[in-house]
C-alpha cells in the first residue's frame, strides 16, 4: 500500500512538471563565486542615522559629520565570502516570458559566522534559510501595436548606467519601445517603482515613489543616451515632501583606435521640512587603447562634495534610494572598492559608504588613474593601475575626520585573471594606498591600508 502511494505521488509530480514543460521553454543562467580577502585599515563601518527612510538629516551640520565617516582602525582582517545567483526564465513565446531570480550568499556574514538565516550560508552546519529573491516579473509585448512595445510587471531591476548611477531591485511597472533609426537602434523607456508604501508604515506614515524616462541610441561604434529620474515622497506623513531628481547624459563609442565611456549626472531637489536644497554632480570618463596583446587606459572621476558650513544646501552628489551603483563600480581597489573582484560585491572591501537613508552615495572624491592589461597567455591576463585620489568636501573630509584636507592618497594595484576552464575563472588583485591627510581619524594617521582579493567564479 505504501509503495502504491509513493508511485502515485511520483506520477502526479511527473505530470505536474511535464505539463508546463510542453508549452514553456525553460532556461537557467547564473554564477557561483567564492571570494577571499585580506584587508588592513580599511574597514567600512559607518554610522547611519536611525531615522526612518526619507527623513533626511541635515548632512551639512558639522556635528553630524563625524558620525558619517568611515571608522578606520589599525587592524587587519581575512574573510571568505560566497555568492550564488540563479536566474530561471520561462519563455512561452517570442512575445511572452517570465523571470525568477534567486540569490544565496554569505556576503554580510562570511564563512564561520554564528548568525543563522539570511546572508549566512557560511554558518557551520549550513542548512540556512538564506534563499533571497531578487526578481520576479512578467515581460510581454503589448498586442495590437505595430511598433514593438514591451511591458515588464513585477519585482525587477531598475538599472540606468548601473556602474555609475542606479541599480536597485524593486516592485514596479516599466515599458520600452525600440525603433530602427539611421542604421542604429533607438530605445525609449519609462517606468514607475514603489519604494515605500504609506499604508504599510506604522505608526508614522511614509510614502515614496520613483519615476524615470530614458532615451538610448546605439549604432556600430557609437552609443548615446539621456535620462531623467524623480524620487518623490512624503518623509514624515505630515505633508512635507522630500523631492529629489536627477538628469544624466552618457556616451560609449570608439574614435579611431580609442574606445571611450562618458557619464555626467546632476541631482537636485529639496526637503520641505528642513528647507534644505540639494544639488550635486558626478562626471566620469574612461578611454582605452588596445595594441596587440596590450590594453592601455586613462580614467577620470569627479564627484561633488558638501560644504559642511553651509546648512541650507547639500552639494554632495547622492544616488536614488538604495542604489548599489557606487558599491559595484570598479575604478579602484580601496577608495571606491571592488577593483579586480568582479561579480557584484564578492571580495569588495573598499571605503565606499554603505546605504544611508537616502541612497548609496559616492562621497566627495575626485581621481585620475592610469591602467594597463596584458594578455600574457591564452589563459592569463595581467593588470596594473596607478591612481591619485583627492577630497572635494569643503570645511571637512569625506573619509577622515579632519578639518579640511584634500589628499586621500596614491593607490597602487596589480592583479591577474586566470581562465581555468571556459566557465571557471580565478581573479586576484592587490591594492595599496599611500594614505594622505584626508584619511586621518582625528589625530590618528592611517598607515598602509591595503586589500588582497581573490575570487573563484563559475558561470553558467
Amino acid at each position: 500500500m505504501k509503495k502504491a502511494w509513493i508511485w502515485s505521488l511520483a506520477l502526479l509530480l511527473g505530470v505536474a512538471l511535464a505539463a508546463p514543460a510542453m508549452a514553456v521553454d525553460w532556461s537557467a543562467t547564473g554564477f557561483t563565486c567564492v571570494g577571499f580577502h585580506i584587508t588592513r585599515n580599511i574597514e567600512a563601518s559607518v554610522g547611519v542615522p536611525s531615522e526612518p527612510p526619507y527623513k533626511l538629516a541635515n548632512y551639512s551640520d558639522a556635528s553630524y559629520l563625524a558620525t558619517k565617516q568611515a571608522t578606520i582602525t589599525e587592524d587587519w582582517d581575512d574573510l571568505v565570502k560566497q555568492r550564488t545567483r540563479l536566474k530561471l526564465t520561462a519563455r512561452a513565446s517570442e512575445n511572452l516570458y517570465g523571470v525568477t531570480y534567486f540569490e544565496i550568499d554569505s556576503m554580510a556574514h562570511p564563512w564561520g559566522t554564528t548568525r543563522t538565516g539570511k546572508d549566512a550560508i557560511g554558518h557551520w552546519g549550513a542548512d540556512q534559510a538564506a534563499v533571497e529573491v531578487k526578481n520576479v516579473y512578467i515581460d510581454f509585448r503589448i498586442p495590437g501595436i505595430e511598433t514593438p512595445v514591451w511591458a515588464r510587471v513585477g519585482v525587477q531591476p531598475f538599472a540606468i548606467r548601473p556602474n555609475v548611477f542606479l541599480y536597485a531591485d524593486g516592485g514596479g511597472i516599466t515599458g520600452r519601445a525600440s525603433f530602427d533609426v539611421n542604421d542604429g537602434k533607438l530605445t525609449l523607456g519609462a517606468g514607475w517603482g514603489k519604494v515605500i508604501e504609506a499604508d504599510l508604515q506604522e505608526p508614522s506614515q511614509y510614502d515614496a515613489d520613483v519615476y524615470y524616462a530614458l532615451l538610448d541610441y546605439k549604432k556600430k561604434g557609437f552609443g548615446f543616451g539621456l535620462y531623467g529620474v524623480l524620487q518623490y515622497g512624503d518623509a514624515r506623513g505630515d505633508g512635507d515632501d522630500v523631492n529629489l531628481w536627477w538628469v544624466g547624459v552618457y556616451s560609449d563609442g570608439k574614435v579611431g583606435p580609442v574606445n571611450y565611456n562618458f557619464d555626467f549626472v546632476y541631482d537636485g531637489g529639496s526637503d520641505d521640512n528642513t528647507d534644505i536644497d540639494y544639488s550635486g554632480w558626478l562626471v566620469r570618463v574612461v578611454v582605452t587603447y588596445a595594441y596587440e596583446e596590450f590594453k592601455f587606459g586613462l580614467g577620470g572621476l569627479y564627484v561633488s562634495g558638501d560644504d559642511v558650513d553651509d546648512t541650507d544646501d547639500y552639494t554632495e552628489f547622492i544616488a536614488p534610494y538604495w542604489s548599489e551603483s557606487a558599491g559595484i563600480n570598479a575604478d579602484s581597489a580601496i577608495v571606491i572598492g571592488g577593483w579586480g573582484s568582479d561579480f557584484a560585491a564578492v571580495g569588495d572591501a573598499g571605503w565606499h559608504r554603505p546605504a544611508t537613508i537616502y541612497g548609496r552615495d559616492w562621497l566627495g572624491i575626485w581621481g585620475v588613474r592610469l591602467f594597463a592589461e596584458y594578455k600574457a597567455l591564452d589563459w592569463l591576463t595581467l593588470m596594473g593601475q596607478v591612481s591619485y585620489w583627492g577630497d572635494t568636501t569643503d570645511n571637512g573630509d569625506s573619509f577622515g575626520s579632519g578639518e579640511d584636507d584634500d589628499e586621500i592618497g596614491w593607490e597602487l594595484a596589480v592583479g591577474a585573471h586566470v581562465q581555468i576552464y571556459k566557465n571557471l575563472k580565478l581573479r586576484t588583485a592587490f591594492g595599496y594606498l599611500i594614505a594622505g591627510d584626508a584619511t586621518d581619524q582625528g589625530t590618528e594617521s592611517i598607515d598602509d591600508p591595503y586589500v588582497w582579493v581573490t575570487t573563484l567564479a563559475y558561470t553558467f
